[in-house]
């Protein structure tokens, strides 16, 4: 039985940060969701210019991530993924075709970049930009 005297221990530092908030940041700054948005955009469209465009901006987002600037590439990658929705919702579909398996791709797409712009939009909107500057100094330096 506890001691009513004693104060509540704190949780666990493995649990502190597991918010739904926090999970969508670190989603968004991830380098990975940009890259597998990049790959679904491209798949369907390998010789035509204008998803090629969105999945070559959303691999430059990656990279971004990858060396160090992510709250920018959260940024571009919610941008254009939001960009891609909007370009791609034009375009109507029946519903047998929705059923297909370029619906099916279609539908993974837009989730995935559903999930970008949530996740990006967050990371750039609370991101600790000063951070990020110390810490790419910091590497710079050396």
């Amino acid at each position: 039985m506890a001691d009513p005297s004693r104060p509540p221990s704190p949780p666990p530092a493995a649990l502190v940060n597991t918010s739904l908030f926090h999970t969508a940041k670190s989603y968004g700054e991830s380098p990975y969701p940009p890259a597998a948005t990049a790959l679904l955009v491209a798949i369907p469209n390998p010789l035509r210019p204008v998803p090629l465009l969105f999945s070559s901006v959303l691999g430059l987002s990656s990279y971004l991530s990858f060396s160090g600037h992510r709250i920018d590439a959260a940024g571009t990658s919610a941008a254009w993924s939001a960009l891609y929705m909007i370009a791609t919702s034009r375009r109507k579909q029946n519903f047998l075709r929705k059923l297909s398996r370029a619906g099916a791709l279609r539908g993974l797409t837009l989730g995935m970049c559903t999930l970008n712009v949530l996740g990006g939009g967050l990371a750039y909107a609370f991101g600790q930009r000063s951070e990020e500057e110390e810490k790419l100094g910091k590497e710079g330096s050396t």
